[in-house]
C-alpha cells in the first residue's frame, strides 16, 4: 500500500491532479479545502472516498482513500486539539496528522490522551511540524512533548520512522533534506516523518520527493515584496537623517 503525507499550503483542489501522478493508495493532506463544499467538480470527485476535518472550510486535514477501499473515521476524542484524525482503511489505523502550533507540543498531548490505543500495527502520517534540533525550545515546558520525547514514547510502541529505517539511520539523526518549503527548493530540513511498525516498515517504500524546480507561491512573492519594501523604507529614512544633518552642519 504506498501512502502519501502533503502540506499542499492551500488551493489543494487546484494541485491535486499533479499529486495523483504518485498513484498512492491513500493521500493524507494538510491544509486542503472541505470537499463538501467545494464548487471545482474535478475535485469532488477526486474526493468522493474522503474524510475531512478543519475550522474553515478553505483549510483542514484530509484523507483520501482510493474508492476502492473501506474507510470510517474512528471516535477518538479530539479534546479541543486540532488537527488528528484516526481512521480506518480496510483494516490498517492511521492517525493523520496536521499539528498546529503549538506543534508537537499539541501532537505530544494528544498522543499520551490515546496513549492506551497506539500498537504496533498502525501508521502514523502528516505534518508534525517536528525536528530534535526543535527539541530546546520544549525546555520552557513540562517534560515530554519535546520530539525526542514522543519518538521516544513511539518507540516502546513498536513505532518508528519508516524514513529513517529504511535509510538505515539513526532515528534522531539529521543527515539531509527530507523536507522542501514552498520555493525555498535549496533550504534543507528533516522533519514530519512517517512512523509504523517495524515489522510492516518491509511493506513501505518512504521516500523523500524534492521538486527539482520551485513551485508557485503567491505568499512567498508576498514575502519577497515585504523584505525589499522594508529595505526601500530603511534606505529613505537614512538618507532624510543625513540630509539633515548636511542642513544643520
Amino acid at each position: 500500500m504506498r501512502i502519501v503525507s502533503w502540506n499542499c499550503c492551500g488551493k489543494f483542489r487546484e494541485k491535486f491532479t499533479k499529486l495523483t501522478e504518485l498513484d498512492a493508495d491513500i493521500y493524507v493532506i494538510q491544509e486542503c479545502e472541505n470537499p463538501e463544499t467545494a464548487t471545482h467538480q474535478e475535485y469532488k470527485k477526486f474526493a468522493e472516498n474522503a474524510l475531512w476535518q478543519g475550522y474553515t472550510p478553505s483549510r483542514g486535514l484530509g484523507v483520501f482513500p482510493r474508492s476502492s477501499l473501506s474507510v470510517k473515521q474512528l471516535g477518538w476524542e479530539n479534546c479541543l486539539l486540532r488537527h488528528f484524525m484516526p481512521v480506518a482503511i480496510n483494516g490498517l489505523t492511521l492517525l493523520a496528522v496536521w499539528a498546529c502550533r503549538p506543534y508537537i507540543e499539541e501532537y505530544a498531548i494528544y498522543q499520551a490522551i490515546h496513549y492506551d490505543k497506539f500498537n504496533s500495527e498502525m501508521v502514523v502520517i502528516g505534518d508534525l511540524n517536528s525536528n530534535k534540533i526543535w527539541d530546546k525550545k520544549s525546555a520552557r515546558i513540562p517534560s515530554g512533548r519535546s520530539h525526542s520525547d514522543v519518538v521516544s514514547r513511539l518507540a516502546q510502541k513498536g513505532l518508528r520512522s519508516a524514513y529513517h529505517y529504511i535509510n538505515g539511520e539513526n532515528t534522531f539523526a539529521l543527515s539531509g533534506r527530507t523536507v522542501s518549503f514552498k520555493d525555498f527548493v535549496n533550504r534543507e530540513w528533516n522533519a514530519d516523518d512517517l512512523s509504523n511498525a517495524i515489522e510492516l516498515v518491509l511493506g513501505v517504500q518512504a521516500q523523500k520527493v524534492i521538486p527539482q524546480e520551485p513551485m508557485s507561491n503567491n505568499g512567498n512573492w508576498r514575502v519577497v515584496i515585504f523584505i525589499l519594501a522594508g529595505f526601500v523604507l530603511i534606505v529613505i529614512v537614512s538618507f532624510i537623517i543625513l540630509k539633515r544633518r548636511n542642513n544643520v552642519n
